[in-house]
């Protein structure tokens, strides 16, 4: 039995008529009021959460906002009843690609039960989607970011160390995208402190970096991640090496290969580079920047 969470401002006649109608058709419904802490209550066990829209939404700025981050921390999927202006006002605070459908008012119940159905559930049962976090504090990259990866990969964002280190906390990743280049805890900083956590010193980390000067590129090889990439990498290349990193590390079992030059460029020319060991642990080699190379060549 699929468990469905009907959040509204309060239990109106209409919304007691939708659970009634849901629990007739195999579905095991709850209503939560826009309570932070009812919600999080009932929302342990939640499949999909059914948001009922009316003018209280206008004042809930603070709930919208936690929904917003269930979604992404739980990957759930989330359906929307309401107004057009309603509809607005919401998606000024939930991430579109975690709603599934929206239903204007007077709801058809009978169309959204053949929905769901239909497809209510599949977006939810994509278990086998792999989750990456993305750390950094550039709201718009990010949102570039989850856009670029969503229709492949679960997605979660972070916009500093201290909210990447609470979401491992309770959260599982495959894969972090850390921005070396934040203030305050800079990538370097939140690499390290990863590093020495025990639930997180495993997971592979790639640096994304916006500056290809040859110091800054050093730098990045010293802390050995699984490898680099400049944020000006293109969409299409960019998931081509997240496939060929997760295809490794589903075939050897353990982590896989984003291979930036920088590790063709380390291997082909050792002695152009500090230390002997400082190249990243990756070994399959895919081109990201030739700016290493560059280097090389520029220093014969």
């Amino acid at each position: 039995m699929k468990n469905i969470l009907v959040i509204g401002s309060k239990p109106s006649f209409l919304i007691k008529g939708l659970m009634v109608k849901l629990e007739k058709n195999g579905y095991h419904p709850e209503f939560s009021p826009f309570n932070i802490i009812d919600f999080d209550v009932k929302s342990a066990h939640t499949d999909i959460f059914i948001l009922y829209m009316d003018e209280g939404i206008y004042y809930e700025s603070a709930f919208m906002m936690h929904l917003a981050d269930a979604l992404q921390r739980k990957f759930k999927m989330l359906i929307l009843i309401g107004e057009k202006n309603e509809r607005s006002v919401a998606l000024t605070y939930l991430p579109e690609e975690f709603i599934e459908n929206y239903y204007e008012r007077p709801l058809d119940i009978d169309l959204l039960l053949i929905d769901l159905k239909i497809s209510g559930f599949q977006k939810i049962s994509e278990s086998e989607k792999k989750v990456i976090l993305s750390v950094d504090d550039d709201p718009g990259y990010s949102r570039y970011l989850r856009d670029a990866l969503k229709q492949t990969y679960h997605v979660a964002l972070a916009f500093s160390g201290a909210q990447a280190i609470a979401w491992l906390a309770t959260n599982h990743c495959d894969l972090i995208l850390l921005d070396y280049g934040m203030p305050i805890a800079n990538g370097k900083t939140i690499f390290e402190m990863l590093k020495g956590e025990e639930n997180t010193k495993d997971i592979p980390i790639v640096f994304l970096t916006g500056n290809n000067d040859k110091q800054s590129v050093m730098d990045i090889i010293n802390l050995k991640p699984e490898d680099y990439l400049l944020k000006s990498i293109a969409k299409e290349e960019l998931l081509m090496k997240l496939e060929d990193f997760f295809n490794h590390s589903n075939s050897e079992g353990g982590g896989g290969a984003i291979v930036s030059t920088a590790s063709a460029a380390a291997s082909t020319k050792d002695s152009d580079f500090p230390e002997q060991n400082t190249k990243p642990k990756s070994k399959h080699l895919m081109t990201t920047t030739d700016v290493i190379l560059d280097y090389v060549d520029e220093d014969e």
